[in-house]
């Protein structure tokens, strides 16, 4: 019966500082030595999938050290840790980069802090918007409802327009009559007056006559009655 390794380690030594990676086969809980730590979570041990994983060995470490997994099985694995020859100076080089990580986190908190203000100013302004995108919704259905009225009525306007227009032309058709017919009445007035002068002048003219006539049959009759 073969039995399947439950763990490898890609190295069997490595120096102070340095990251190897550890293969399982199969779901396995890990222990490391307190020295190392996993890079995904920086945890000394950890219920681990099936795969490959990276395993930080710090610069407090040195010698053999024993990485315990458990999974159906257990395995017990050995690293060498060597000691660096400059360690002092690895040492210095991390150190520095821990102050020029602190100082990007000092940068990323003012950003992130820059960030949560800018986000409150625009979730302010998102309220505001929303408001006044209330507000212009209001407005715009007030406004909707006003031109349908605007419209209605100026259907109405034009409804009446067209009967008023039909009104006026026939009032001009009547207005036209009557000018004709006031004409018609000029002409006969004219006429009648032309009519009625006439009359008088031949009324004058019999009488006129008529005296002349009495004035002759009593002439006449005057002599007849100086005769006798």
């Amino acid at each position: 019966m073969i039995l399947l390794l439950l763990a490898i380690l890609s190295v069997n030594s490595a120096f102070q500082g340095e990251v190897v990676n550890i293969t399982l086969s199969e779901p396995a809980t890990v222990y490391l030595d307190s020295c190392m730590f996993f890079k995904h979570s920086l945890n000394s041990s950890e219920d681990l999938t099936a795969g490959t994983h990276e395993i930080v060995i710090s610069y407090a470490c040195e010698g053999y050290k024993a990485i315990v997994v458990r999974g159906l099985q257990e395995e017990k694995l050995t690293l060498e840790v060597k000691r660096l020859e400059n360690l002092s100076e690895e040492i210095l080089k991390m150190q520095k980069r821990l102050i020029m990580l602190e100082k990007e986190n000092e940068i990323l908190k003012s950003r992130v802090s820059y960030l949560q203000s800018l986000v409150e100013i625009i979730n302010s302004i998102n309220v505001d918007l929303y408001d006044r995108i209330r507000v212009l919704t209001e407005t715009n259905m007030n406004l909707s409802k006003e031109l349908d009225l605007a419209k209605s009525d100026l259907q109405n306007c034009s409804k009446n327009l067209s009967l008023m227009n039909q009104m006026m032309i026939e009032l001009q058709k009547r207005v036209s009559d009557l000018e004709k017919m006031n004409h018609g009445l000029e002409d006969e007035l004219n006429q009648a007056k032309e009519f009625l002068k006439n009359s008088m002048f031949y009324s004058e003219l019999f009488k006129n006559i008529s005296l002349l006539l009495i004035a002759l049959l009593v002439g006449m009759l005057l002599a007849f009655i100086r005769r006798y």
